[in-house]
């Protein structure tokens, strides 16, 4: 599953990858460059196929040209990621 987060102001977008086999899974996040580049950014591994953004169980917060994603787990937070967006 791939989703787009683009900034409030529409100047950035974040694409992640989320991606689960049997019992790992993790999401990868790429900066959209253009409409035909993107650069890898950060990523992180799950447990058990855990699957935050399909569950609709995270936030993102913008503050200009960086996005905080926070995967949650019910009401625990599992994995905060800080990803900066090149000027």
């Amino acid at each position: 599953d791939y989703r787009e987060f683009t900034s409030p102001d529409g100047r950035y977008t974040v694409i992640a990858e989320e991606w689960s086999y049997l019992l790992g899974g993790g999401v990868n996040f790429y900066e959209r460059k253009s409409a035909l580049l993107v650069e890898k950014k950060s990523s992180f591994d799950t447990d058990d196929g855990y699957r935050a953004i399909s569950s609709g169980d995270y936030s993102v917060e913008w503050n200009e040209n960086v996005m905080n994603f926070t995967a949650q787990n019910g009401n625990r937070i599992y994995k905060t990621v800080k990803i900066e967006i090149s000027k």
